[in-house]
């Protein structure tokens, strides 16, 4: 098993005070273009669970990254092994919503 690691979750917009207090478990960075969430995360699961409060909002993840020194690829314990890049894989490709314009 391996220690938690820190990810940032970066989606396109300026998130507002609804959208932030939305995840006051994290710490959040704003520019003009974009939010970047913060968070110390205890595996992958807890990775995916992040991910997909994110894609609830329909909000547009721009990025995704591993901040902390990396580990092991897959926790045993987690029954989505490291199938995270998957997901974000196929989120990429078939946005659960239609953006209107």
């Amino acid at each position: 098993m391996t220690g938690p690691r820190t990810y940032e979750i970066t989606f396109t917009g300026q998130a507002g005070r609804a959208v932030r207090a939305e995840f006051s478990d994290c710490q959040i960075a704003l520019t003009p273009q974009a939010t970047t969430l913060r968070a110390e995360l205890p595996d992958q699961c807890a990775l995916a669970g992040l991910i997909q409060r994110v894609i609830d909002l329909r909000l547009d993840i721009t990025s995704v990254l591993r901040v902390s020194p990396p580990g092991p690829d897959s926790d045993p314990s987690c029954p989505l092994g490291n199938s995270v890049a998957k997901m974000m894989l196929l989120y990429s490709r078939n946005p659960p919503y239609t953006r209107a314009e």
